[in-house]
């Protein structure tokens, strides 16, 4: 199984998530501020796709099958590819 973290590439990215769930902007600076969400890369085996409201957020991968899949799509990618 996948699962979205709480980190996202870009502010912009993360006020488009949270922004389709009714959230303002200055409500994602807070879930900032208070450590609930991150932005940038984060230090653990992640990697980056599309979600809601057009964002792009960091994913991790629960079973070995699914991690050694986005491990070898990681390293297939070029450092601009992950960054965005």
């Amino acid at each position: 199984m996948v699962y979205g973290t709480s980190y996202f590439p870009t502010l912009t990215d993360a006020h488009k998530y949270y922004g389709v769930l009714g959230f303002y902007p200055s409500d994602v600076d807070n879930k900032i501020e208070d450590g609930e969400i991150h932005i940038g890369i984060p230090i653990f085996l992640a990697i980056l796709r599309k979600d809601q409201g057009g964002s792009k957020r960091w994913f991790i991968a629960e079973d070995v099958w699914m991690r050694d899949k986005l491990s070898e799509e990681l390293s297939s990618l070029s450092y601009k590819e992950t960054t965005g």
